[in-house]
């Protein structure tokens, strides 16, 4: 039972989330830890969207002791990314070049709810010591199927540092644009868990590729 509400909570929250690198806001509040877990950390920071939306920003942050190489392998290999990356069911690249791929992922949600696919962009950009991933939804590059609800719109971006001491910084950045499913007292803690589950398996999966 523990199982499946995670599967709903994580499944919906990802339809409800959209993050955009650069996107025109306010910032209202001090970043605050919410949840941490050795370097991982889960924070949160009120931003005001444009003139009227007051929402969150979450950001998870922690760093990687990986060249870039093996880090980006992790997102363009569809095999490497369905084994770190939470609630998938499905996984594939339908193209891909030397700078960006695009990416089709299904998730799953136990039954009643339906089970959602996403179709997304990912176009790789370097300045000095960092790369951004940025990822933009494609929803119409692949027929909708019977039975899953395709996300129409989703952005968002993973950054990536290099740092002096050879170890790579990470940060993964979203802005949700609805309220929370569920009261946000018992949400916060699920996706948090399943935030930090996820970037451990990035991590012993970095370990064991290297």
């Amino acid at each position: 039972m523990k199982k499946a509400i995670v599967k709903i909570v994580f499944t919906i929250t990802v339809a409800l989330v959209y993050c955009v690198p650069g996107l025109s806001h306010e910032i209202l509040t001090e970043w605050k830890v919410a949840r941490q877990s050795g370097d991982i950390q889960v924070s949160y920071r009120y931003i005001m969207v444009g003139d009227t939306l007051k929402t969150r920003e979450m950001r998870v942050s922690f760093s990687l002791n990986a060249e870039f190489d093996s880090i980006v392998r992790m997102f363009n290999d569809a095999k490497l990314f369905y084994q770190w990356s939470a609630g998938l069911e499905k996984c594939d690249i339908i193209r891909a070049d030397s700078n960006s791929w695009v990416m089709y992922n299904l998730y799953d949600a136990p039954w009643p709810f339906k089970q959602r696919d996403l179709i997304t962009e990912y176009k790789m950009v370097k300045v000095d010591s960092k790369t951004t991933l940025i990822m933009t939804g494609k929803p119409n590059m692949l027929p909708e199927y019977e039975d899953v609800m395709r996300m129409k719109q989703y952005e968002g971006y993973w950054s990536f540092e290099k740092l002096e001491d050879g170890l790579t910084h990470v940060e993964f950045h979203t802005i949700s644009f609805t309220g929370p499913i569920i009261p946000r007292f018992l949400q916060d803690p699920i996706l948090q868990k399943t935030f930090i589950k996820s970037m451990n398996k990035l991590k012993a999966l970095l370990h064991d590729e290297g």
